[in-house]
């Protein structure tokens, strides 16, 4: 970013994945959840009921 500023920060709570896959998928989950709920990324796409 130009100016610098912090743009988004986040902190998660450690848990014991089965493998290296799950932790990559899930920790993404969580990123991406928490962006929206956040309003930092937006979501165009209609969930799936």
């Amino acid at each position: 970013m130009p100016d610098k500023k912090l743009e988004y920060s986040v902190q998660t709570q450690s848990f014991n994945p089965l493998n290296t896959k799950s932790l990559a998928h899930a920790y993404g989950k969580l990123i991406i959840q928490d962006m929206l709920s956040n309003n930092i990324i937006y979501n165009g796409h209609k969930q799936k009921q």
